[in-house]
C-alpha cells in the first residue's frame, strides 16, 4: 500500500522558504535535489505498491534519499538506518 505524498512545497522548491532556512544553493546535497525529478519519480514508485492490504510504504522521497546516501558514502543497510536514527 502507498499513500502519496501532499503537494506541500519543499523548502528546495521555493526560493523564499529557501532563503529563510538559510540553505546554501550552492551545497552538493541541494544542487541535487534540484537535479531528481520528484513529481515522476513519485508517480512511478506509487505504482510499485499494487496492494491495498499492509502497513504503507515509507515516502519516495525518503526512500531514494536513503538509497543516495548510501551508495554515497558506501553504508550497508543497517549502517544507513543506524545513521538516520543518529540524526533524529
Amino acid at each position: 500500500m502507498y499513500r502519496p505524498q501532499s503537494k506541500q512545497v519543499s523548502v528546495f522548491e521555493n526560493e523564499n522558504l529557501f532563503r529563510f532556512q538559510g540553505l546554501n544553493p550552492d551545497n552538493d546535497w541541494v544542487r541535487l535535489s534540484r537535479l531528481i525529478p520528484w513529481a515522476e519519480l513519485e508517480r512511478r514508485y506509487s505504482r510499485t505498491f499494487d496492494s491495498k492490504l499492509g502497513n504503507a510504504g515509507k515516502p519516495a522521497r525518503m526512500a531514494l534519499g536513503a538509497l543516495i546516501i548510501k551508495e554515497r558514502y558506501g553504508f550497508s543497510d543497517e549502517d544507513t538506518v543506524q545513521e538516520e536514527e543518529s540524526c533524529v
